[in-house]
């Protein structure tokens, strides 16, 4: 009898483990469902976006309406204030704040007709609106005022200023080799400076916001600041060059305080920029300047690089 107790003792702990077990079992065969449920959504993804895109995407002037409607917003709460705005302050804010984003964007889009024509007419009525014309203005009428150009216009202009801008240094000549187009421009010739001039030369941080066109009041304020500095100096030289009207060559002066002309010359050159290299050797070399000033950015920033043009090489 003692025997027997002692079996069924034994049968028991085995019945306890075996539920374990089944229980066990089960709460894996839970994780392998939700292992396969997962399995088979991740293939639905991978399958969604295997899909190949549509041949007509979404429309792209969707985002350039938006900006007109919120410039043009912008400007009509401006325009009445404070006795109004001139006109042509208003096209230069509508050139400031849709054709600068048009143009930055735009012309590296593959545009249908569709949307050309509609962002053409954002265009038009943006300077309806800058004009205070209604809008049901006559189109030909407002394209022979000439005030403003069309999208094709403007992607050509463009394009054409990327590839200028491309073709000048030669990083920019490589990549345009890589991608298959030719330079607008031919690769200009520069010369090093000699060392014994570089070694003596100190050029100033330029300061920024100098545009002749956009910043002339700034110009004026910062030349009138040279000018109380300087104006008692006596190794100072003005520079400057200007092109012939019938000749490919431009006329080069050098002044002093007094601005009397100390050197005048001539040089043949098509550029600008050459030519106004060359005025500036003249004043380091025949009188020794010590401050020498041109409203150039180009030529000074060549002068702090390096390389110049022949002519102002070979005086140098």
């Amino acid at each position: 009898m003692t025997r027997f107790t002692r079996l069924e003792d034994r049968v028991a702990p085995i019945e306890t483990r075996m539920a374990a077990i089944d229980s066990h079992l089960a709460a894996l065969d839970a994780r392998v469902a939700a292992l396969e449920t997962r399995q088979s959504a991740t293939e639905a993804t991978l399958a969604h976006r295997s899909l190949p895109a549509p041949l007509t995407p979404a429309p792209t002037p969707t985002s350039p309406a938006t900006l007109y409607n919120r410039t043009m917003h912008f400007i009509r709460r401006i325009a009445n204030r404070h006795h109004g705005m001139r006109k042509h302050d208003l096209r230069r804010l509508v050139q400031a704040f849709v054709l600068s984003r048009f143009v930055y964007s735009l012309p590296y889009l593959f545009l249908s007709c569709t949307e050309e024509y509609k962002v053409n007419c954002l265009i038009r009525q943006a300077y309806k609106s800058a004009l205070s014309l209604p809008t049901s203005t006559s189109t030909d009428r407002l394209l022979s005022m000439g005030v403003h150009n069309s999208l094709t216009e403007l992607t050509e202009v463009h394009r054409t200023a990327q590839l200028l801008l491309l073709s000048r240094p030669r990083p920019g000549r490589a990549l345009l080799s890589t991608l298959k187009l030719s330079p607008l421009l031919p690769l200009p010739i520069s010369l090093p400076i000699p060392s014994h001039v570089s070694s003596r030369q100190a050029i100033d941080p330029l300061p920024k916001n100098m545009h002749p066109k956009h910043h002339p009041s700034c110009r004026a304020a910062r030349a009138s600041a040279l000018w109380r500095k300087f104006r008692r100096q006596p190794d100072v030289a003005y520079v400057n060059a200007a092109p012939y009207r019938q000749y490919a060559a431009h006329a080069l002066a050098v002044t002093e305080n007094s601005l009397r002309p100390i050197i005048t010359a001539s040089v043949c050159t098509s550029t600008s920029v050459e030519a106004e290299e060359t005025p500036i050797t003249l004043a380091i070399t025949q009188i020794s300047a010590e401050y020498v000033f041109s409203d150039s950015k180009p030529v000074v920033c060549n002068y702090a690089v390096g390389p110049v043009a022949p002519p102002a090489a070979r005086i140098l």
